[in-house]
């Protein structure tokens, strides 16, 4: 069957999110146009290989510094006129919305740069990951939102200005620094930090961050809800009776689990609360898992452990299964209920 696919130009599919980003354009020219004061139009070239987006400067201001190493925006001055034009690009296998978008951020804050006269050198001690880390005042409305796809695992890792090893190293990013992936070549990620640094690094050692971590970096708490209900269920199980006769678990003693004449302190019930508490308290931390689980297997054991002592006391006295039935009530079952959605709930 033919393929019927529409398969759109570089240059179509970059007029198609303009058209969808209120802060940019395509004029009659078919430049891109970023809005501000003044607005900022690029030029929009492609070839087989590259998305390539050019910002015409005109005469270099004083003062104005070049775009140091792992920056993606490339400068070139003209001989007779001293103007600058500054560019940036994206291979065509990685071009998707979010390394246009960066592209564009890129080549905005490099022109933004240019109006900024005399700005004094920055200490040697800088470093890419401090730019990593510290979110500068935006000069300009940028037209994506910066979202973390990827942390750098322990121990960190090294970053490229170009996908070439055989380059020295333009940065070394510290362990769990969020990173947005803008383009993949091969084993090579172009990376984004949450101001607008870039890089090359080696994807393969990249940490994906789920939705949750990468909406939550810094969260240590998060509350499972399955283990919430099922400690819920446990403690309300703890106010019911268990059989005729009793109003609730605190008229029967725990000692009931293991011997069935036992009696005396500690109360069922108070047992039944204090697991529902941690199974609640667990729910709410991180890393708790095996924790949980093991919570919610003892909640389950209460309740069989009750059942089977109840049984010994009932047939003992030479009471029937039936006698069990007339008994018993329905509370133990949800006990059960709160400990199976505790360890369900355990993962997730």
């Amino acid at each position: 069957m033919a393929d019927n696919k529409v398969r759109h130009t570089p240059t179509e599919r970059v007029a198609e999110w303009a058209a969808s980003t209120d802060d940019l354009a395509i004029d009659g020219e078919g430049r891109l146009v970023v809005s501000g004061e003044p607005p900022l139009t690029i030029e929009i070239a492609a070839d087989d290989e590259r998305l390539t987006l050019t910002h015409h400067a005109g005469v270099t201001p004083e003062g104005y510094r070049t775009p140091t190493r792992g920056n993606p925006v490339r400068v070139e001055m003209s001989d007779a006129t001293g103007a600058l034009s500054l560019s940036t690009s994206v291979f065509l296998d990685g071009l998707n919305r979010q390394s246009f978008s960066t592209a564009v951020n890129a080549l905005v804050s490099a022109v933004d740069a240019m109006v900024v006269p005399n700005a004094p050198d920055l200490p040697t001690e800088t470093t890419a990951e401090r730019s990593v880390l510290d979110e500068p005042e935006p000069t300009r409305e940028m037209p994506a939102v910066w979202v973390p796809t990827h942390a750098v695992p322990a121990g960190g890792t090294r970053a490229w200005a170009n996908p070439d090893p055989s380059q020295e190293p333009v940065a070394t990013l510290e362990a769990r620094v969020r990173l947005s992936i803008a383009e993949r070549r091969g084993d090579w990620s172009r990376v984004i930090g949450s101001n607008g640094w870039t890089g090359w690094v080696d994807a393969r050692v990249l940490e994906p961050l789920t939705s949750e971590t990468a909406a939550e970096p810094n969260a240590a708490f998060r509350l499972r809800p399955l283990p919430a209900i099922g400690a819920v269920a446990v403690g309300l199980s703890a106010l019911l009776p268990w059989v005729n006769g009793l109003s609730n678990t605190f008229d029967i003693s725990a000692r009931f689990l293991w011997d069935y004449n036992g009696a005396g302190a500690p109360d069922l019930g108070w047992v039944l609360i204090g697991l529902a508490g941690v199974i609640l308290v667990l729910a709410a931390a991180k890393g708790s898992a095996p924790l949980i689980t093991l919570a919610g297997l003892a909640a389950i054991a209460i309740a069989v452990l009750f059942a089977v002592q109840l049984y010994r006391g009932v047939t003992d006295s030479g009471g029937a299964f039936s006698d069990i039935m007339d008994i018993a009530k329905f509370s133990p079952l949800l006990t059960v209920a709160g400990g199976v959605l505790t360890i369900v709930g355990a993962r997730k």
